[in-house]
């Protein structure tokens, strides 16, 4: 689930860098609301988010939002946003799905870089025990993502 905050974090924040641009008077906590409109445009923009999923990958050099996004994923790892609105939470939901069925190989990097950087801070000691753990681990996250598509 952390993996899919981070990717939603990334990809909703290219819609309140939208919504900024366009207009400054609608403020929400601090931060503009997203509209459907606002989204759908930034969702079917191939361009501007294979930059943003490459900079999350560390392909390619981050913007001022790519950027934001890294400073943010310490808090997505932990898998929550206490922050996040109903509304935003729904959208987060929708730009997931729409990167795993749109980008399926930038998502499986994406899902496999945290995890495995999520197994760095992991103890090591019994690798053989923790192979089964991992596998239903694995599992797990899978169904999660499986949940978010559909």
């Amino acid at each position: 689930m952390p993996r899919q905050c981070l990717l939603s974090i990334i990809l909703l924040s290219i819609c309140i860098l939208i919504s900024n641009a366009e207009s400054n008077d609608e403020q929400q906590s601090g931060r503009s609301r997203v509209s459907e409109d606002q989204l759908n445009m930034a969702l079917s923009d191939q361009r501007y988010l294979r930059r943003q999923l490459k900079c999350a990958l560390g392909e390619a050099p981050c913007d001022p939002v790519g950027r934001r996004l890294k400073s943010l994923a310490p808090l997505v790892l932990r898998g929550s946003c206490p922050q996040c609105t109903p509304e935003e939470t729904r959208q987060i939901k929708k730009v997931l799905s729409h990167i795993q069925r749109s980008f399926p190989k930038e998502w499986s990097k994406i899902f496999t870089k945290y995890d495995d950087d999520d197994d760095d801070d992991d103890d090591d000691d019994d690798d053989d025990e923790d192979d089964d753990d991992d596998d239903d681990n694995n599992n797990d996250r899978n169904e999660q993502v499986a949940y978010i598509v559909q």
